[in-house]
């Protein structure tokens, strides 16, 4: 695993381990294999280079795009869900 997974990885751990958020997460990806890994870290690097080029425009955080593209980001995260993502928002 890539340092930076591995770091990404273990603060994830340390900061849900116990939770039902994390035990739900850890059965949905159970089944994944390297191509299932590869393809979700392709993704996530494209939407990144996408919001950087967006930050180096100087496209204001609020722009109706740049909503988009966090709207994109976390699309991977929250596609295999059954529940509404803002849940996890709220204390």
């Amino acid at each position: 695993m890539h340092s930076h997974s591995h770091g990404h990885f273990t603060r994830q751990r340390r900061t849900w381990r116990g939770t039902p958020q994390w035990q739900q997460a850890q059965e949905r990806t159970a089944g994944y294999d390297k191509a299932d890994g590869l393809a979700y870290r392709h993704e996530i690097s494209a939407i990144h280079l996408t919001i950087l080029a967006a930050m180096r425009a100087g496209v204001p955080a609020t722009d109706p795009s740049v909503m988009d593209l966090a709207e994109e980001h976390r699309a991977p995260d929250t596609r295999s869900r059954d529940e509404d993502p803002r849940k996890f928002l709220t204390s």
